[in-house]
């Protein structure tokens, strides 16, 4: 039996003299499971009330800087979905229509625009795409599939938007 326990978890210490029970070391590992699950617990939470902050944050500032009409630049990511075509067209709510747009593939082989979108020119490697820009936004498509509407499964894109 143990003569002593340890200062956080309270697990069964032995000295050289201690005999050794079953149950003490089943007590031990019980209570090593539950601290590690409380422990992944509380990061799965803080996770999730970080991002849940994060979100908050930007839908704030980013409604406070329409309100204000100050809203210039707009920048963030999505992941492809593999739809194309008219009825399934690639849309971006940037809370302003874009005068420039760059798209940006997430592929770390392509370090350039893969699309620019600009009211006056449109330069694409493309001439399959269509444009849209609305007041909140953007939308594209393409006859010609998800690759060159830049909507390729699974991909990251990244954008950047100005009023």
């Amino acid at each position: 039996m143990s003569a002593n326990k340890s200062q956080n978890l309270k697990l069964h210490l032995w000295e050289p003299q201690d005999d050794f029970l079953r149950a003490e070391f089943n007590e031990n590992f019980a209570a090593i499971d539950t601290a590690v699950k409380a422990e992944q617990v509380a990061r799965e939470q803080a996770i999730k009330a970080g991002r849940a902050s994060i979100a908050a944050v930007q839908t704030l500032a980013s409604q406070a800087l329409a309100d204000a009409n100050l809203t210039r630049v707009a920048f963030g990511g999505y992941c492809g979905d593999n739809s194309s075509g008219e009825t399934r067209p690639t849309t971006l709510e940037l809370g302003f229509p874009p005068s420039i747009l760059f798209v940006f593939s997430g592929n770390k082989d392509i370090d350039y625009p893969i699309m620019v979108y600009a009211p006056t020119a449109i330069v694409h490697s493309s001439s399959f795409i269509h444009y849209t820009p609305t007041e909140t936004g953007i939308s594209w498509y393409s006859i010609k599939g998800p690759d060159l509407q830049m909507n390729t499964v699974n991909c990251r894109y990244f954008y950047l938007a100005f009023r």
